[in-house]
């Protein structure tokens, strides 16, 4: 079994430790009316202050506003986990080995290291400019997921805020290393994948890739 991380409670203290603003504060780094705006977004949606979330950059401030249009809108049924650690716990339970293909550090790095401030302010601008934008955003890429319509989540990432050069460190740098040991894996026993699913589309996605290496790659019917 072969996710992104390892997924336990070493993960905890890395993601604290970039989350968290040094020697400043969100409404420090943001434009007064940006963060009044995003303000009075977590009051309506969740009823939350803003001011809780002060010591965290915008990045993960905006990761934190996904999650709740994700559980009020598309919630989880009770008992229901990520897809990543039910499979990393079904894997443990059956006696597999589980596999991470990339570290936290590495994770950090094309999550937040190649992003200066500012530019994360332009993207939480970017997140906060229209009231609905991130409920809109979520309702697409949660149709296309379930729809499993992996062209539809390309175009979606492809054509949101994010620069070709940061979603090639984001995306494509990763998959190219992924790929570097993926091989190995598959050819020493069977290995059941679980990535996101942007890692799977495009001329730099697993898919193709795995294909050009000369896999069979063939695509499993669900819903039957």
């Amino acid at each position: 079994m072969a996710g992104e991380l390892i997924i336990d409670s070493s993960l905890q203290a890395p993601i604290m430790e970039a989350s968290v603003l040094k020697g400043t504060t969100l409404q420090k780094v943001l434009p007064d009316s940006l963060y009044t705006k995003a303000s009075n977004w977590f009051k309506e949606e969740a009823g939350l202050d803003l001011a809780k979330l002060d010591q965290l950059n915008p990045l993960t401030v905006m990761t934190v506003a996904l999650a709740i249009i994700q559980q009020k809108y598309y919630p989880n049924k009770a008992g229901e986990v990520q897809l990543d650690t039910y499979f990393q716990e079904e894997g443990k339970k059956d006696g597999k080995k589980v596999l991470g293909l990339e570290t936290i550090d590495v994770q950090i790095k094309a999550m937040f290291g190649q992003f200066t401030m500012q530019r994360q302010v332009e993207l939480f601008n970017e997140t906060f400019k229209e009231k609905d934008e991130l409920k809109n955003l979520m309702s697409i890429m949660n149709n296309a997921y379930v729809s499993e319509k992996l062209d539809e989540l390309q175009q979606l990432m492809y054509r949101n805020d994010y620069r070709p050069e940061e979603m090639k460190v984001l995306l494509d740098d990763r998959n190219d290393n992924w790929m570097a040991t993926l091989p190995k894996l598959m050819k020493e026993q069977a290995t059941f994948v679980a990535v996101g699913a942007l890692h799977l589309f495009g001329q730099k996605g697993l898919i193709q890739q795995l294909k050009e290496q000369g896999y069979t790659v063939t695509p499993v019917n669900l819903k039957n």
